[in-house]
């Protein structure tokens, strides 16, 4: 199973960042991957820098018959076609595609890092993630993603919260 990780943050509402979010989702289908499933949308603010706006959260898991390197190629020029412009680390996004876990392969390249390498300790991953594989395990660790939210720290916990929507799936 391959998980995708999308967030927004740049929009001067929170439905200028779900339009994001479901623009995004477009063109993932348009460029012929198929979303098999699709986590709610999760409100967060934005870490590690609280100041700068929150972001709209949500995984998908996606069918894709290429290899990992293929589709993180996919998600870059969908990425630029929506704008992304890299400033500063970890800045406001209109949009940030991360693949999660591709079939549990373990991919260490300079350019790509798969499992993601901070998601078992990040609340707007593992929240969607449970939502759609209550049963997933770390690929590296086997840690099940139950356990991994209930290390997370109360306070990442408490933080995250549903947003009144749901993506739109054509």
């Amino acid at each position: 199973m391959i998980y995708l990780g999308l967030g927004s943050n740049l929009g001067t509402s929170l439905e200028e960042k779900y339009a994001n979010l479901n623009r995004c989702l477009k063109l993932i289908q348009f460029s012929r991957i198929k979303i098999l499933k699709c986590s709610k949308i999760f409100v967060t603010p934005s870490y590690p820098n609280k100041t700068f706006p929150s972001f709209l959260n949500l995984v998908i898991q996606i069918n894709f018959k290429s290899k990992a390197q293929a589709l993180i190629k996919i998600l870059k020029l969908i990425e630029r076609k929506m704008g992304r412009i890299k400033t500063i680390k970890n800045g406001p996004r209109i949009i940030d595609i991360d693949i999660l876990d591709f079939n549990k392969e373990i991919i260490d390249d300079p350019n790509l890092k798969i499992p993601h390498p901070r998601m078992h300790s990040r609340n707007f991953v593992l929240f969607p993630l449970m939502e759609l594989n209550a049963n997933w395990q770390h690929p590296k660790t086997g840690v099940n993603i139950s356990k991994l939210v209930a290390d997370l720290p109360v306070s990442q916990r408490n933080e995250i919260t549903k947003f009144s929507k749901s993506a739109i799936l054509d």
